[in-house]
């Protein structure tokens, strides 16, 4: 399978544009996938920026600065890019700029908060909680994995949990995990 991805920083006009420093606005593209775009937070002048290098052109250090940003973020998009692919994992816009945004990283700590929490209502069942909690409990979680698999799409950290919120009903009853 190719997984290769390509990188472009664009400035992007505004419809209210008139004059000055437009927005850096990244694109990743891989695979003939709809192409994500999101703005890096920095802005440059239209007449020192060259479309064909995706960077910046002038000596002064603000540019300078500006150019070693541009490639820290293309080093850190390499890095994450590499990681998945040693790893096998699916490798879409989509989670590349999840994971360069730091999106995976909460969706995996709630997941994992959420099936600890469930782990302690089941040792105490019959302790002051019923299995029917328990039940509401685990679906719940279920239903949280499948919103989260959907809207993230990503299956790889639901291999993670316990059985019963990686093996179920898909939204629209599709098996997952």
């Amino acid at each position: 399978m190719n997984q290769n991805y390509s990188l472009h920083f664009y400035l992007k006009t505004q419809k209210a544009y008139l004059n000055g420093p437009k927005p850096i606005y990244l694109r990743i593209m891989i695979n003939g996938e709809p192409p994500k775009e999101v703005s890096i937070g920095r802005k440059c002048e239209p007449t020192n920026w060259i479309s064909k290098a995706n960077r910046a052109k002038g000596n002064t250090e603000c540019l300078k600065m500006l150019n070693a940003y541009l490639d820290a973020i293309a080093t850190k998009f390499e890095q994450i890019h590499t990681t998945f692919v040693k790893l096998g994992m699916e490798v879409s816009t989509e989670v590349l700029l999840n994971k360069y945004l730091g999106k995976e990283q909460l969706v995996k700590y709630v997941l994992k908060v959420f099936s600890e929490h469930n782990d302690n209502v089941k040792a105490l069942v019959g302790k002051g909680f019923s299995i029917n909690t328990l039940k509401t409990y685990k679906s719940s979680l279920t239903h949280l994995t499948n919103y989260i698999q959907k809207e993230f799409r990503v299956n790889h950290w639901v291999s993670h949990l316990p059985k019963a919120a990686g093996k179920s009903k898909g939204l629209y009853g599709k098996s997952i995990g």
